[in-house]
């Protein structure tokens, strides 16, 4: 199946649920839906139920992983270090959505991890954490990796399941230096890397 045969697909999937009206506030400047993504996460926040998700980078995700949680209550916590793509996301956001996540926006630092230049949020931690979204943030020549998952890996949950898009740079980082063992599946079509916890 083509790429283009895989967003269709989402895309057909996603209206059926009505759900690709959720994206309808978004701004004209903003990156439009990605379908083939959001269905990806509908479907695994659905399926595996976790006990709470941090997402790195607002935006279509956020949407989506709230229409998913609404009906469980799972806490989720968006955050962002552009206000501007914060304040679009929050702006952006259907009425019904709104409460669910739990918003934080701040900078991030520019930080070395075993010798590698990363950038890190600064430091919200959840404990139990059961599912992880990492898009964000903009990464730049000088730095393409996220650090987060390394200082939070104590936090997360024997269930614990990760998606990382893109970034491939922050995928091999994490697999070399994350503690525990994980199941990591590349999909290079929808240029989507996960991660689940099997130790």
């Amino acid at each position: 199946m083509s790429l283009q045969e895989i967003r269709q697909q989402a895309y057909n999937e996603l209206d059926k649920l009505g759900y690709t009206k959720l994206f309808d506030n978004r701004p004209k400047d903003a990156i439009p839906p990605i379908w083939e993504d959001l269905w990806f996460l509908y479907q695994k926040v659905r399926e595996r139920n976790p006990t709470s998700i941090i997402e790195y980078g607002s935006g279509c995700s956020t949407i989506i992983i709230s229409q998913a949680i609404i009906d469980r209550k799972t806490p989720f916590l968006s955050i962002e270090s552009e206000e501007d793509w914060w304040n679009k996301t929050k702006n952006s956001m259907p009425e019904t959505l709104k409460d669910v996540p739990h918003w934080c926006c701040g900078p991030t630092k520019e930080l070395e991890w075993f010798g590698k230049k990363c950038f890190s949020y600064l430091p919200w931690t959840y404990e139990d954490i059961g599912f992880m979204y990492v898009d964000g943030p903009e990464l730049t020549d000088d730095i393409k990796i996220t650090s987060n998952p390394i200082t939070l890996e104590k936090f997360f949950n024997n269930d614990f399941y990760m998606v990382v898009d893109g970034r491939p740079e922050t995928v091999n980082f994490l697999e070399k230096h994350l503690k525990g063992k994980y199941d990591i599946q590349r999909n290079y079509e929808e240029n989507r890397t996960t991660f689940e916890r099997i130790g």
